[in-house]
């Protein structure tokens, strides 16, 4: 009875251990499962970069489309102008700089050097320097600030207005052309087509231009009048520099332009009263100014119409309208 006692006795502490050694794999498995799952839930917390407040301290403190200086330059702010500005730091490309994310108005961002600001009572270096020596937790943060300001890629955020958007296409006027011909004003309505390229560049800061080039493939009408035939061309070229006024908007904007008009004209003239009958070759260069009004509209995403009203002054002074047709590059 004693020797059957034990066995039962044996057996029984036998099966307990075997269930204790059983149970060590599955509480570590359910110990490792719950720290993965714990390990995912905190991926997917992500922290949202709220901005920070901070004022310029550089008056004309430039914000460029990129992190970079040599970007082209979106706006120009003043000296004690209050900002919102992101909580991460963006290197600048090439290693140049340290910028920050900013907001210029719905949609449309830019970014400004850290030099340039002052964040609560801090300057820009000094916040830069303590945000990179607390970690890159902020530097790291794939979110980016509330309002809508996405984009996180380093890639310039420029084509939400019509303004800071590049459109390249073909152009058409009418043009009241005078010319000054034996000491009397001559003119005529006359049709010039060409190409129009419009928007920020790498000139001027990165302003905004509209730069045209257009010509007239046959000699002003006023010439009939005293030849007998007559042949030629005109090539009228401009860069202006563009200043949205009222309307400024991602679908439309009314600007108005100035800038330097160059005017190439080369015509030849059969006269009519000359005996005998000789050709007159007329070729001439000036140099004018212009001043003008517009208007744009975009269409979808990557067309967009224009219509001008141009104010020319070179030897003689003469106004054009024109409309073009634009497609996004």
């Amino acid at each position: 009875m004693v020797h059957a006692f034990s066995k039962i006795t044996l057996f029984t502490i036998a099966a307990i251990f075997m269930l204790g050694i059983a149970q060590v794999p599955s509480v570590s498995l359910a110990q490792s499962s719950m720290k993965s799952v714990q390990k995912k839930t905190k991926k997917k917390i992500k922290r949202r970069d709220t901005g920070q407040d901070a004022i310029v301290i550089v008056d004309g403190s430039a914000v460029y489309q990129a992190q970079n200086f040599d970007a082209p330059v979106m706006e120009y702010l003043d000296r004690g102008k209050k900002i919102k500005i992101s909580k991460k730091v963006y290197p600048g490309i090439g290693g140049l700089g340290t910028f920050y994310k900013i907001r210029i108005k719905k949609g449309v961002y830019g970014y400004i050097t850290d030099v340039d600001i002052e964040i609560s009572g801090k300057s820009g270096v000094q916040a830069t320097q303590n945000q990179m020596q607390n970690g890159n937790e902020i530097s790291n943060d794939p979110l980016v600030l509330r309002d809508d300001l996405e984009n996180d890629t380093g890639v310039p955020n420029t084509g939400d207005t019509v303004y800071l958007t590049r459109f390249f296409g073909v152009s058409i006027s009418s043009m009241d052309y005078t010319e000054t011909i034996a000491g009397k004003a001559q003119s005529s309505t006359e049709s010039l087509f060409g190409f129009k390229l419009s928007g920020p560049g790498k000139w001027m800061g990165g302003l905004p231009l509209d730069i045209e080039v257009q010509i007239l493939t046959s000699t002003p009408a006023f010439y009939d009048k005293f030849s007998a035939s007559s042949s030629g061309y005109m090539l009228l070229s401009h860069v202006y520099a563009m200043f949205p006024v009222f309307i400024d908007t991602p679908r439309h904007v009314l600007y108005y332009q100035f800038g330097p008009t160059l005017k190439y004209a080369a015509f030849d003239v059969l006269l009519n009263n000359a005996s005998p009958q000789f050709t007159a070759d007329s070729q001439e260069i000036a140099l004018g100014a212009n001043l003008g009004f517009g208007y744009a509209l975009r269409l979808g995403q990557r067309w967009a119409l224009r219509f001008e009203t141009n104010f020319t002054y070179e030897n003689e002074s003469y106004a054009s309208y024109g409309a073009a047709i634009q497609m996004r590059y």
